[in-house]
């Protein structure tokens, strides 16, 4: 540095006028003696002795000590170092590229783990969600089609157990409705049972329920048999224990219902209801009634009749009515003779009717050895008896006129089963049947809760097996109806004809 101090000084006087000789030996000075800084500083203070008073204008020179602030340059020769190299830094500043750490931000696109994300599509198990197609299960809401259970009637083609389902509760749900007297005209008041959203023609059924019972006491039975696809109507009869009317008065009661019901039962359900399919039941004095409407030649609708241990009590000769029962008043010329009489003015005399071979001549039928009723409706028929109902001090059903006279005393086809253990009243809803009073607990029965509610079933069932033979045209159901082994009740007899 001390060289460049001595270096400056000789600028100085160049530029200061110094002749070129003096200078030149200066620089000869310098040159040779490669010298220390104090030979240097001895040279430099000879041309001071020169007396040139310009040479302390040097000391102006000195001043370029000031730029020896240039020294400060000296920071900017780090500058300068740095500055050219800065400048040249300036392109490291493309090491901003180093940024490219920044470019580490391209490690984002280790971002591309999102593309792990893409295990998102193993969210593609949201294509399970395709299994959201088993919405598409909601089209099983056309399993109100299957509501169209009637397809299990498909179930007829198969085999005896198949059909023993008849004694489990069917595939249709029952809607009850209420329907006053006086409502469009009608004569009484009855409760419908409908199999709800039952497809196709829908065969009807009138029951009748037993002497001083009620329409609504057969609930759980009649439930049964409508969920089996079946329109259940059962009616009010108005009874009186003191001069309330025959079983024969009260049938033409029920004959004017059915007729009401044959114009008007399709506005009061929403299934449609076949009318030319009709069947009649009925429990005790209920079920001699419906005999009795079988005889009118107005029901030729009538496909069918159920007799729920059916009573025929004695009746006086003056509650008979020509329209039922054949008198001798009533007979031919041909006949009277035929039967032992006496034909004199257009009346037969002395002529009786007292076999069952005379009254089929007549195209009646001969019941309990003493009556010849118009049978104009030759129905296939069936009977349901109850052991404990025929017997005993309470018997209700007793013999004499109970199933087993309605069954001889029917044509064939013809059904008649007992059933073991159970009494008159065991068919009536459980709730009924202990509200009732001494109307149901005079009646011996079995005292058993349990087998009760088994023989609702039991009843039920084979009313659907019945009418599903005789309404439906299911004929397989015979066989189940004669076969008392494909029961789930204990029976003490099952006859056919």
């Amino acid at each position: 540095m001390k060289k460049v101090f001595l270096l400056i000084p000789i600028l100085i006087f160049l530029f200061a006028g110094c002749d070129g000789k003096k200078v030149s030996d200066l620089i000869d000075d310098v040159d040779t003696n490669s010298v220390d800084t104090t030979a240097a500083d001895t040279d430099s203070s000879q041309p001071v002795d020169t007396g040139d008073t310009n040479p302390t204008e040097p000391t102006e020179s000195t001043e370029p000590t000031e730029s020896t602030e240039p020294t400060e340059p000296t920071e900017p020769t780090e500058s300068t170092e740095s500055t050219e190299s800065t400048e040249s830094t300036e392109p490291t500043e493309p090491t901003e590229p180093t940024e490219p750490t920044e470019s580490t931000e391209p490690t984002e696109p280790t971002e591309p783990t999102e593309p792990t994300e893409p295990t998102e599509p193993t969210e593609p198990t949201e294509p399970t969600e395709p299994t959201e197609p088993t919405e598409p299960t909601e089209p099983t809401e056309p399993t109100e089609p299957t509501e169209p259970t009637e397809p299990t009637e498909p179930t007829e083609p198969t085999e005896p157990t198949d059909l023993a389902d008849v004694f489990n509760i069917g595939p249709y749900e029952v809607k009850i409705t209420d329907v006053a007297s006086g409502t469009d005209g009608a004569p009484r008041d009855f409760r419908i049972y409908e199999p709800k959203n039952a497809l196709g023609s829908i065969p009807v059924v009138h029951f009748q329920h037993d002497f001083l019972y009620k329409k609504d006491y057969y609930d759980e039975m009649l439930t049964h048999l409508a969920s089996h696809g079946f329109i259940v109507v059962s009616s009010k009869s108005d009874h009186k224990k003191i001069n309330g009317q025959s079983s024969i008065m009260e049938a033409g009661k029920v004959v004017s219902f059915i007729s009401w019901l044959v114009e008007n039962i399709q506005s009061k359900v929403s299934v449609t209801a076949d009318i030319e399919h009709f069947g009649v039941a009925g429990h005790g004095r209920g079920g001699k009634v419906s005999s009795r409407v079988t005889n009118y030649s107005e029901m030729t609708m009538l496909k069918g009749f159920f007799g729920v241990d059916p009573v025929d009590s004695t009746q006086s000769a003056s509650s008979y009515d020509a329209e039922s029962i054949i008198t001798i008043e009533a007979i031919s010329e041909e006949h009277c003779l035929a039967f032992g009489g006496t034909w004199s003015l257009d009346s037969c005399i002395n002529a009786t009717i007292d076999s069952q071979e005379k009254c089929e001549i007549l195209g009646g039928y001969y019941f309990n050895g003493s009556k010849c009723y118009n049978n104009r409706a030759t129905l296939p028929s069936m009977f349901l008896g109850t052991e404990k109902g025929r017997s005993g001090y309470s018997a209700c059903a007793p013999s004499g006129e109970n199933s087993t006279d309605f069954y001889a005393s029917y044509p064939s086809p013809s059904h008649h089963i007992i059933a073991a253990g159970v009494g008159h009243a065991d068919m009536v809803d459980p709730e009924d049947l202990s509200s009732c009073g001494s109307t149901c607990s005079g009646c011996t029965g079995s005292g058993n809760a349990e087998l009760n509610q088994k023989f609702i079933k039991y009843t039920g069932g084979l009313m659907t097996a019945f009418f599903n033979s005789t309404l439906k045209g299911k004929t397989l159901y015979e066989a189940l109806i004669n076969d008392s082994s494909a029961h789930p009740f204990t029976t003490t007899l099952n006859e056919h004809k």
